[in-house]
Formats: C-alpha cells, structure tokens, sequence
C-alpha cells in the first residue's frame, strides 16, 4: 500500500488501474447513461404516436455522487483537472470523491479541462462562480491564468495546486510529483539493465535499442518525462530511442505502438511506457509474436491493486514500474486536518518522491508503505 493515514487506504484496493468501478461515474459513463436514457423516452413516446424534438431536454435520475455534488448546504471541495483522460489523474479524481463521502458536510465535484488550456480557463472561471472551500488545481500548461486563481483565493477558496509550475503567490500550497524525476528514475532504470547485459555478454559498449510509448504529445507530463528519460540514456552513446510515438494512456494504444515498433524496427531491447496500462499493451503485443523475452519493459505509476502496476510487476507482465504518488492524496489530509483546526496551514511547497520498483525490491517498499 502506499497510503496510510486516510480513507485512501481502505479505498485503493477497490480500484484497478484503467477499471474505475465502484466510486462513481466517470464522463464518459454518464454520458453514456443519459443517452440510452433520452433514446429510452424517445421510444416509449413513439411507441404512444408522440414525437420528441432532437434538442428535447429529459430529466434522468441523478446519481448519488451527482445529487451530492449539487448539495449546496455542504461546503464543496473542487477539483479543476487537467485531463481525465489520463487514467492516474482520473483514478485520483474517484479516490478522492470516494473518500469526500467520509467528511461531514462536504461535497466534490470534478471540472475537467481534457487537456485543453482554453477550456481550462473557462472552467477556473466556473470555478469561481461556484464558490469552492477548496480549490484543488492541475494545470494543463504554464499559461495557467494565476490571476483567475488569485481571484478565487480572494473570494476565500483555499487553493491547493498539484504542479511545482503553479506561482505560489496564486495559491496557498504545492503539492506535486517531480515528472522530471519520474523519466529520469525511467531512464536509470534501463541503464542500469542494459549495463548489466553488456557485462553478463561481455561486450566492451553498452548498447540498446529502445522504444518510447509516451501518453499525449501535447500533455506536460509526457513531455517532461520524455525530455528527462532521454538525458538520462545520454551517459550511455551506444544506447539510441528508435522508435517514439504517443499511445493515448490506454492499454490498446500501448498495444498498437509496439506493434508499430516491431513492423519497422523489427528488434529492440526495450520499451519504456509512461503509464502501465500502456506498458501491458506493449507486453501483450510482446508476448503475441514471442518476444516478450528479449524485452525490458519499464511503466509509470505503480499502482497496488488489482490490475495495477505493483501486481503486473509480480506477475511478469512488467519488469519495472515508476511508482508515482498521489499529490490529492496529501491534498486530502490537509483539508481533514482544516476540519479538526481552523488555524491549520498546509505546507507551502511539498513534492512527493517517485520510487523505481522492481522484483527485487517490490515487497519491500510494500512493507515499509504499510508500517
């Protein structure tokens, strides 16, 4: 576990990398419920000789966590996300709202900016308009508007960033995973292995071929990541990224990128995903024309649970994972901490260290996060 002093201990468990179940909707979920609703009505009514206009708004049954999050006798806690498609930021975002139950008299709602810095601006602008207690903030890109931000904290919201690149003068606190740090640890990684098979080859270089599956172009994280894996191969020359493409975060996209990589490289060493969904799709398109064995795959995130990265990692699916913590996390415990302390400040500036997990020491890091 990687959790210890909150309800995100007895939530993690639930919870699966890329299968979200069992605390709430995600958009897309709801989406999909409102529109077999509205095609429900529409049939019942033509089935009576009524018509229903296109545009025709149908009231649906809300569902609890929406009838919660519209409760405005509880003070709201507001997540402003930067891409919910990214599923470590959207498992964060149902960690969060499943252990918001446990607080009286608080409710949470997500508004997510699907990695669009325009939309980004307009929901900060509704943020304020809602008048959030807390105001928890991922930003998409640097030209985040601190003065919306600023704004809002004037109005009373305690603001809680979860990206070093927020200016602290906009918001009372930083709480962030170095993305940098995540590529880099990547980055050791695969030397460290590919040294090793030079020495056990007794090759006088050390050489790879490696293919990187990023999750978006355009996401801050993938950039970032990528930027600092690639420094980290430079101590090695002989070690070359032949192939670099974006798997969209999801398990098929990883698949479909590996894929790729063995039609036009035929062979490589190894493959580094920035999430473990898309390191599974890789290891599944590996494993399906028997290579699976030549190659070291190295994900990010290193999740416990069914389905997650700690457990791929046991099983062989996987040979390494980045473990990423989770910034809403200590977010969480700063506000139960407001609760019990009205004149509680949470730290300024406060960044949570990545941790390479591998075989070796896998059971270890588990044992020290449960103490």
């Amino acid at each position: 576990m990687i959790f210890r002093s909150s309800p995100f201990v007895a939530i993690i468990s639930l919870f699966a990398l890329g299968l979200f179940t069992g605390c709430g909707e995600s958009d897309s979920a709801r989406a999909a419920r409102y529109e077999q609703a509205m095609e429900n009505a529409k049939s019942a009514l033509k089935g009576g000789g009524g018509a229903v206009p296109e545009d025709a708004q149908l009231k649906v049954e809300l569902s609890p966590d929406e009838k919660a999050s519209e409760d405005t006798s509880r003070k709201l806690i507001l997540l402003c996300a930067a891409d919910l498609g990214d599923p470590f930021q959207q498992l964060q975002a149902d960690l969060m709202r499943a252990a918001v139950r446990t607080l009286e008299g608080y409710r949470f709602k997500v508004l997510d900016a699907a990695g669009d810095v325009g939309k980004q601006l307009d929901v900060l602008g509704e943020a304020q308009s809602l008048q959030p207690a807390w105001l928890l903030v991922q930003p998409v890109e640097e030209r985040l508007s601190a003065a919306l931000l600023e704004n809002a904290r004037g109005q009373g919201a305690r603001i809680v960033a979860l990206d070093q690149r927020v200016p602290e003068t906009s918001c009372e606190a930083l709480v962030f995973a170095d993305q940098a740090k995540i590529g880099r640890m990547a980055g050791e990684v695969v030397l460290a292995a590919l040294k090793r098979k030079a020495a056990d080859e007794k090759k006088p270089q050390v050489t790879g071929r490696v293919v990187q599956i990023r999750g978006r172009d355009d996401a801050y994280a993938s950039k970032v990541r990528a930027e600092a894996f690639a420094a980290a191969l430079h101590a090695e020359p002989g070690i070359i990224i032949v192939h670099d493409a974006p798997g969209d975060w999801t398990v098929d996209g990883g698949r479909a990128r590996a894929k790729d990589a063995l039609k036009l490289q035929k062979s490589f060493d190894v493959v580094f995903a920035h999430n473990d969904a898309m390191a599974r799709g890789a290891s599944e398109a590996l494993t399906a024309v028997q290579q699976r064995e030549n190659v070291l795959i190295v994900g990010v995130d290193g999740i416990a649970g069914k389905n997650g990265g700690q457990e791929m990692l046991r099983r062989g699916v996987i040979d390494a994972t980045i473990l990423q913590p989770m910034p809403l996390e200590i977010a969480f415990s700063w506000i139960q901490k407001s609760i019990n302390d009205s004149n509680f400040k949470p730290d300024r500036r406060a960044e949570r260290e990545p941790v390479a997990l591998t075989p070796k020491n896998i059971d270890e890091v588990g044992r020290k996060a449960s103490k």
